[in-house]
């Protein structure tokens, strides 16, 4: 093992991405909350139990991610990570692509329930227009 490894503080992140790529896991999609689920847990603490897990868990604030995209992103909130994660991944498409709206007054928990409505909004025409092609 080099040196770059065993770094006392990175070296376990280093060592981490080392593993994820020689097994292909660098590259798995899993779903993941693109809102942070402890913050909105804590946003949403007086809700009860079932309201909370149902707005916190909406299918509007998940997003496919590789494992890549969810280390950038980390525990971070939206307004910070969407743009290292577009300066990353060629701008704003990777957004596009799953719908997700990328307009930054939209990012702010604040405006959360915004944001679900719009990125409904964007799904629901990204499959009707996938549907249409089939016509």
């Amino acid at each position: 093992m080099s040196e770059g490894i065993r770094r006392p503080i990175s070296g376990y992140f280093k060592l981490e991405q080392h593993y994820l790529r020689a097994t292909g896991l660098y590259q798995s999609v899993k779903p993941n909350h693109i809102f942070p689920k402890s913050k909105l847990d804590a946003i949403y603490k007086d809700q009860p139990a079932s309201e909370r897990k149902a707005i916190v868990n909406d299918i509007c604030n998940l997003a496919f991610m590789t494992k890549q995209v969810n280390i950038i992103k980390t525990n971070d909130d939206p307004e910070s990570y969407f743009p290292k994660v577009s300066k990353k991944h060629g701008g704003f498409d990777y957004f596009n692509r799953q719908a997700i709206p990328h307009d930054l007054s939209l990012l702010a928990y604040k405006r959360y329930e915004r944001f679900l409505d719009k990125r409904s909004q964007l799904l629901a025409k990204s499959t009707n227009d996938f549907l249409d092609a089939f016509k």
